[in-house]
């Protein structure tokens, strides 16, 4: 049984890699570079990486599952910067109208 968790733990971790170096290549080519590129994929990298460590069959590593999410620039740190621009906006939030 271990083997089959490191081989899918493998994979998971390898796919969620590729999206979240994307996703921050994207945010360097955007933001730093100022070209004009793709968007982040929200949310994929972060979560397939969190899988991919809950599955691994080491004692104790599902408690560090949550880490992704905060790194992956498709994860909390694009709601984070999303809120920020949106919150940083002048005009009227509230569309709704009596």
């Amino acid at each position: 049984m271990d083997i089959i968790q490191w081989i899918a733990s493998a994979v998971l971790l390898l796919f969620g890699g590729y999206i979240a170096v994307m996703n921050w290549a994207v945010f360097v080519n955007n933001h730093v570079l100022k070209k004009q590129w793709a968007s982040a994929i929200p949310f994929i990298g972060g979560f397939v990486l969190t899988m991919g460590i809950v599955l691994l069959p080491i004692t104790g590593s599902w408690k560090y599952a949550w880490i992704p999410l905060l790194l992956d620039w498709g994860s909390v740190p694009v709601v984070i910067a999303s809120l920020a621009c949106w919150l940083s906006q002048p005009g009227e939030r509230n569309t709704d109208k009596d």
